[in-house]
């Protein structure tokens, strides 16, 4: 079997449509978008969700499946992060000149 050089496979992959987008470097003191960066690391929205869904349906242990769904709950709005309710406190401080030591409301009368 005969071998093929890089630039012959890239050719192959380019003219199927499935060729990988080239990393985007950044010369020194030149800031790139975050969103081009990701882009060029096949961390796109379209390749991040098919990983969650590969993990959700295929992931080895019953944690990682279960952060996996965890994850696209969260991404539908379906499950709040912070959906608790604060329960406010209320301290009540009683100053009484006839009972300087011990708090009043734990004499019984």
């Amino acid at each position: 079997m005969p071998l093929l050089n890089p630039s012959q496979i890239h050719k192959v992959l380019s003219n199927s449509g499935v060729s990988p987008s080239p990393r985007v470097i950044a010369p020194p003191g030149e800031e790139v978008a975050l969103r081009d960066l990701l882009e060029s690391h096949d961390l796109s929205p379209s390749n991040l969700l098919e990983q969650l869904r590969s993990l959700t349906m295929t992931a080895d242990s019953d944690s990682t499946r279960l952060k996996a769904v965890d994850t696209g709950l969260k991404l539908n709005g379906l499950l709040a992060k912070d959906d608790q309710v604060n329960i406010p406190v209320v301290n009540i401080i009683i100053k009484d000149s006839e009972f300087a030591s011990i708090n009043p409301i734990l004499i019984p009368r």
